[in-house]
């Protein structure tokens, strides 16, 4: 008896066995901001592997296929992003669909070339408002808002504490110029004088532009950058003292909690970040939801919740491999939304007598169908 039980389970690991060595496998080209000094997209990674392997463990979506994710480390660069655009092209394994990458600056750079490459691409931070053009990006999407969307609840602060009086500080930069333009409209709308409208390029110095808001006694600063951004113009309005009760500096939602604690990193900020912190204190942030609200089970068969305990005890957070990141639902969401995509075109490339496998970057015909098929996506995610 003991025989024919080990015989049976020899058979039946073969069988499992044979049966997953049997899949197809299909492969994503990730591009992450892993080790930046700003912004750390690095716990985007453990999300995205999540999805990967949620989906992998079902039947009922890719059943025939294996989906693989390779990390490319873009370091928020545009350049390094194109390089590994071009890695992912010339160097085997095909790539069939891309993912990321964190920053808008270097998703544009890459969609901008993955076009001619017939590549879709699904984003999960980048948030600029040009990458919704079409015509220039007809290939990518995105899970998370548009950088437009944070200016209706900025102008609603602004009214709820009946402040007449605001001034803008804006990273020059295609994801902010625009968006600051519209901002300004709503705040002429909305009848709240602009006393001062000021423009920085990252990397530099503000001292002018914080000179010139304390000159037009600017006291409410709607700041629209980065988070390496943040602790330069902070370490400034410590200088020029605008800090304090008197002063309430509103910034992006996705700045770090301590954001403060990386300026002994940047070379051309020269406040420590005990000082940062002190001009930081009063500074208001406003966020989006990155989470469902609802209490259901999703598509993935978890909650929200379920999904962030999951994710906040994934071995490579627990380690500090990574870190976790607010956008990590977006993430998966976004390998949950390519492999849907994926998955039903399985029928339609049938008909034509392909298979997904037979991708190539030269496919129109193929990324055609999955970019229909994205856009017909409609499911319950974790965000």
């Amino acid at each position: 008896m003991k025989l024919k039980i080990i015989i049976f389970l020899l058979l039946y690991i073969s069988i499992e066995s044979f049966c997953e060595s049997d899949k197809i496998d299909l492969y994503i080209g990730g591009f992450f901001p892993i080790d930046n000094v700003g912004w750390n997209g690095s716990g985007l990674v453990p999300a995205s592997q999540m999805a990967i392997d949620d989906i992998n463990s079902r039947d009922d979506i890719l059943p025939n296929y294996r989906l693989n994710l390779i990390v490319g480390n873009t370091k928020a660069s545009a350049t390094l992003g194109v390089k590994v655009l071009f890695d992912f092209i010339h160097l085997p394994p095909k790539k069939i669909m891309l993912l990321g990458s964190g920053f808008s600056r270097v998703t544009s750079a890459i969609a901008g070339v993955a076009k001619y490459y017939n590549l879709i691409q699904t984003t999960f931070s980048s948030e600029s408002a040009l990458l919704s053009d079409k015509s220039e990006y007809p290939f990518l999407f995105r899970t998370c808002f548009s950088v437009n969307a944070w200016n209706i609840p900025q102008v609603a602060l602004v009214k709820h504490f009946n402040w007449t009086r605001v001034a803008t500080l804006t990273r020059r930069s295609d994801l902010y110029d625009a968006s600051t333009e519209r901002l300004l409209s709503e705040l002429y709308r909305a009848k709240v004088e602009v006393v001062a409208k000021e423009g920085f390029i990252s990397g530099t110095n503000s001292s002018r532009q914080i000179r010139n808001l304390k000159k037009n006694d600017a006291r409410i600063i709607i700041a629209h950058l980065q988070e390496e951004d943040a602790i330069e113009v902070f370490c400034q309005a410590y200088k020029y003292q605008m800090y304090g009760p008197n002063y309430a500096w509103i910034v992006p939602g996705f700045l770090s909690r301590t954001f403060w604690s990386k300026a002994t990193k940047l070379e051309h900020v020269d406040c420590t970040p005990e000082e940062i912190a002190i001009s930081a204190n009063y500074s208001l942030s406003i966020s989006f939801a990155t989470m469902n609200v609802v209490t259901s089970e999703t598509i993935s068969g978890m909650t929200p919740n379920n999904f962030n305990i999951r994710y906040n005890n994934w071995p490579t957070i627990v380690n500090q491999t990574y870190y976790p990141n607010s956008y990590a639902a977006f993430a998966y969401d976004s390998i949950w939304a390519e492999a849907m995509a994926m998955n039903n075109s399985i029928k339609r490339l049938a008909e034509l007598n392909r298979t997904l496998e037979d991708f190539h970057y030269g496919d129109r015909e193929m990324s055609r169908i999955l970019k229909e098929e994205m856009y017909n996506l409609n499911f319950s995610g974790i965000s």
